[in-house]
């Protein structure tokens, strides 16, 4: 289990330039050394020029763990899942929108294994 948080900084061509700051609970499994998947919770807090909102959304994921050292790893993190907010964001949008998020990540190992 992991927590941590997030923060985007969106642009679009229809709308304009969003904020979008992210804190999510994950919970996964490691099927090998080198892959894990799982399922994590999110809160939002999403802004524009128009906008202001909260939000809630849910996600299944998966890492490809490509470098691994005794204290650390770095991995390609890949998943997608769904977005419930408290206005329609962006504006003109809707409630209930579909999220897919990929990038570069890391884990640092701050306390030894018991």
């Amino acid at each position: 289990m992991s927590v941590y948080a997030e923060y985007h900084h969106e642009y679009e061509d229809r709308y304009p330039l969003s904020d979008v700051f992210m804190g999510k609970i994950r919970g996964g499994y490691d099927l090998r050394k080198w892959l894990s998947l799982g399922g994590e919770l999110q809160i939002m807090k999403m802004r524009d020029e128009i906008t202001n909102t909260a939000a809630f959304g849910t996600a299944l994921f998966f890492n490809w763990y490509f470098i691994h050292h005794k204290k650390w790893k770095l991995y390609w993190d890949n998943g997608m899942g769904m977005v419930f907010s408290a206005k329609e964001f962006p504006n003109g949008g809707t409630k209930f929108n579909f999220q897919i998020f990929y990038g570069l990540s890391g884990n640092i190992k701050v306390k030894p294994e018991a």
